[in-house]
């Protein structure tokens, strides 16, 4: 039997959280929840995701910074990770893609393009 995809989704909104993770089992993935960088950073090391979502502005540290971290820790640095934003301006993205995210998605999430991405990032 196949195992699950594991996502692991950061993002300082429970409700928003909540959100996804209802959306994302119900395609059968198993979903990890962060509330912050630091937790989502020490969570993909002892986890091992096959995919890190994250929310971009979030206190203390943000998607950037965080997504910057995973790629510099030499155990988690080849997750690939989308990052999520409500504001979709074009230097966001430009400042996601340095700090090494695979691809951005802008909220309110558009479901049927995450999976595809989700498809595309974590081959079956």
């Amino acid at each position: 039997m196949n195992r699950k995809s594991k996502i692991l989704i950061i993002d300082d909104d429970p409700d928003a959280l909540e959100t996804m993770v209802a959306v994302l089992e119900t395609r059968d993935y198993q979903v990890l929840t962060a509330l912050s960088g630091a937790e989502g950073i020490s969570k993909a090391v002892k986890e091992k995701p096959d995919l890190i979502m994250m929310d971009v502005l979030m206190p203390e540290v943000d998607g950037f910074a965080t997504c910057k971290m995973i790629k510099e820790n030499e155990e988690i640095k080849n997750i690939p990770v989308i990052l999520l934003t409500g504001t979709g301006m074009v230097g966001d993205m430009e400042k996601g893609f340095a700090a090494g995210a695979k691809d951005f998605m802008i909220k309110p999430i558009d479901w049927d393009t995450l999976f595809l991405k989700i498809k595309e990032l974590i081959p079956s």
